[in-house]
């Protein structure tokens, strides 16, 4: 009986997930990419030893991604 709820369950959220999915043409996949890649620099090496162009952004996330620094400075900002 519980399992059966919880499928049900389940069902019901991937079909609200599903509502909002445009399919995605898969002739777009043989074209070349031109990819913006933010954050790990390894994956835009990946991307132009396969002939990509690839434009890296160095981005990281503020303070190291320390919560309490983050909030001192959303503080600084206000």
């Amino acid at each position: 009986m519980a399992a059966g709820c919880v499928g049900r369950i389940i069902t019901t959220l991937n079909a609200r997930a599903m509502a909002d999915v445009v399919p995605v043409d898969l002739e777009t996949f043989t074209q070349p990419l031109d990819v913006i890649n933010v954050g790990l620099e390894s994956f835009s090496e990946s991307l132009r030893r396969q002939e990509a162009a690839v434009i890296h952004v160095d981005w990281r996330p503020p303070a190291q991604g320390n919560q309490g620094l983050m909030s001192i400075l959303a503080k600084m900002r206000n």
